[in-house]
């Protein structure tokens, strides 16, 4: 069953499958647009009607054109694929500059979201609803897909381009990094493994390690030794290239409020780190932790899913502090249904396999940074696409049949 799965999701492109490449315009993308192709299914989920899925791409380059997660055409959805300003796949290339998911990212975004609503066409002047014929696309019901990082620009799209955002029904977050310590693996990563100084406890960082190489660069000095060497911990950050050449660093607000605390870097502050004061307008285009009071302000009958695996893809710290942030900002927020990974009736279907053992959390459970951890899901019958699936699927469903109860007794019709 899984080999099966897995052949679907990575050659699911057949003769029922069409694809058609557009460009759309946007301020944050000129003079080029963004790059834009959509996935049509045969006959809609629901006769000739389909939902409208978004997916928004992660990381922090690359395109979501490419089709090795969330194969949702062939549930009858209509899929619309972009690349960030600046991005492409080698197939396609969106306009502008690469601004690494900043605000021309957010802002093309949004004009996506309005091009899969109905509320503007195409470059060439075609709408979504033409290029779908004869299947009719679902446009005041449009959910949004967000993978990885992608989920942060997502929820600031919902926050600052509310008139672009009026017809998004649903937003499902997979294992994005809300804030920028998770964004930079402060709290934990695959590659460096957990971070000693992350409690899992308590959720806090300790910064009494935070050492400055005079190379230019923070570390966590663990062995206390005063040098580098194999027992630290890497403190990452983002590489921002500038128009001379050069690069700056852009790392989590926590670092450089404990380094300037400390006096880490000496006087001056160096030119190669950004400021606090530019970090802090640096993450605010890029970290959704604040914003989804205004999320919910703009869309406030908006049904919210937080997808996460017991083993994440990225994060690796035991608490999974990025998937809290999440469901908690939601419910801090006010948000009234918002539920962690899929109902099981929508897994089951899609895994074909008996996931009785597998946890289930109905919407609006009062969960706890202590107990969310044991609420994920575990089974090696439920590879990525299918946890993308069925989340998208349940979403799409119960929007278009006005259904918000916590539980589902089995697939909607």
């Amino acid at each position: 069953m899984i080999a099966a799965w897995l052949a679907l999701a990575t050659t699911w492109v057949a003769p029922s499958i069409r694809e058609v490449d557009l460009r759309v315009a946007s301020d944050g993308a000129q003079p080029g647009q963004v790059a834009v192709r959509v996935c049509l299914p045969e006959r809609g989920r629901w006769g000739e009607l389909a939902p409208v899925v978004v997916v928004v791409p992660g990381g922090w380059t690359g395109s979501s054109l490419s089709r090795t997660l969330a194969p949702v055409a062939v549930h009858g959805c209509v899929e619309v694929r972009f690349c960030f300003t600046g991005e492409g796949d080698g197939q396609a290339q969106s306009g502008g500059d690469r601004d690494q998911r900043g605000a021309a990212s957010t802002r093309a975004l949004a004009e996506v979201i309005a091009f899969a609503s109905g509320l503007k066409s195409a470059v060439d002047g075609r709408s979504l609803a033409q290029i779908a014929r004869p299947v009719v696309p679902l446009g005041r019901q449009v959910g949004l897909l967000a993978l990885d990082n992608g989920g942060n620009s997502a929820i600031l799209a919902l926050a600052r381009w509310a008139e672009r955002c009026a017809n998004v029904a649903w937003l499902a977050t997979w294992e994005t990094p809300i804030g920028d310590a998770a964004a930079m693996g402060l709290l934990g990563d695959r590659d460096q493994g957990p971070n000693p100084a992350y409690d899992v406890r308590t959720g806090l960082w300790d910064p009494s390690t935070l050492a400055w190489n005079a190379r230019g660069f923070f570390y966590q000095d663990q062995d206390r030794n005063g040098r580098t060497s194999p027992d630290d911990y890497p403190v990452d950050a983002l590489s921002l290239p500038q128009e001379d050449g050069s690069v700056r660093l852009a790392y989590p607000r926590v670092v450089l409020a404990a380094a300037g605390q400390r006096r880490l870097c000496g006087e001056p502050w160096p030119s190669t780190l950004l400021s606090p004061a530019e970090a802090d307008a640096f993450w605010a285009e890029r970290n959704a932790a604040t914003a989804f009071g205004d999320a919910v302000a703009a869309r406030p009958a908006l049904l919210a899913m937080v997808l996460g695996s017991a083993v994440d893809h990225r994060q690796v710290a035991a608490d999974h502090p990025h998937l809290w942030a999440a469901y908690d900002g939601w419910r801090r927020a006010g948000l009234g249904w918002v539920r962690l990974n899929p109902d099981r009736a929508y897994l089951t279907a899609l895994a074909g396999a008996d996931l009785a053992t597998q946890p289930e959390t109905p919407a609006n459970a009062a969960l706890t940074r202590e107990t969310l951890p044991a609420q994920l899901l575990n089974a090696p019958q439920l590879p990525t696409a299918l946890l993308l699936c069925a989340g998208a699927l349940e979403l799409a469903d119960r929007a278009h049949a006005d259904r918000r109860e916590p539980d589902l007794e089995g697939v909607l019709p």
